[in-house]
């Protein structure tokens, strides 16, 4: 078990259940798909614990990935009406808890274009001083931040009217993010959330090029 470490942009108001720790290690999550809510273990695991977990019924395994963010906390489960200790199970000796539920899911978007959606949740991430960010600009201006890295480590091209782009922190930096956000997943499970007004950004994004 990782031991719990709170970031110190992290306010002490926030539960520990609420903290993700180690965001950039592996971590699991697994789907009710009777209410199609997504359950998160707060807590990180290897491909092996996550190939040998077994969810009881009704739930099923959705993914395995990893944040691309230094820190990151949830502030309340979907549907609460205010802010407080996320609702949380455990299920074959790990911790979950309720974290996000898609709104008007359509299916899967064709081959490897990224899937769409708009999450019900309240979920605040963030980036160290040092780290550089990376960000994609959509056709309408708006700003999408990345949140989550494919387990293995691929990366599947970008749409071609996406422009990458990046910011590097000279201090930390936490993105409240819009509830409900729009997030793009790819296949892989690569995604990116926002929208992130460019005056919410820390400084100007620059255009990513080759080798970044």
């Amino acid at each position: 078990m990782t031991a719990f470490v709170r970031h110190s942009a992290i306010p002490a108001s926030i539960p520990e259940q609420n903290v993700t720790v180690s965001p950039l290690e592996l971590h699991m999550e697994i789907l009710n798909p009777r209410t199609a809510d997504v359950w998160l273990c707060q807590e990180p695991l290897t491909m092996d614990d996550y190939r040998a977990f077994k969810p009881e019924a009704p739930f099923i395994k959705s993914g395995i990935g990893r944040s691309a963010m230094s820190f990151a906390y949830f502030l309340r489960s979907p549907g609460a009406t205010e802010d407080g200790p996320l609702e949380q199970c455990e299920m074959g000796g790990r911790r979950f808890v309720r974290v996000a539920r898609p709104i008007k899911f359509r299916g899967l978007a064709p081959g490897q274009a990224p899937t769409k959606l708009s999450i019900d949740k309240h979920h605040v991430i963030g980036y160290a001083a040092g780290e550089r960010v990376p960000f994609v600009r959509l056709p309408d201006g708006q700003y999408y931040v990345q949140q989550t890295r494919s387990a293995d480590g691929s990366v599947l091209p970008l749409p071609d009217d996406w422009r990458p782009c990046h910011v590097d922190l000279t201090q930390d930096w936490a993105v409240s993010l819009p509830s409900p956000p729009t997030v793009y997943f790819f296949t892989n499970l690569q995604s990116f959330q926002g929208p992130v007004s460019e005056a919410d950004l820390p400084r100007d994004p620059m255009k990513a090029g080759a080798g970044d």
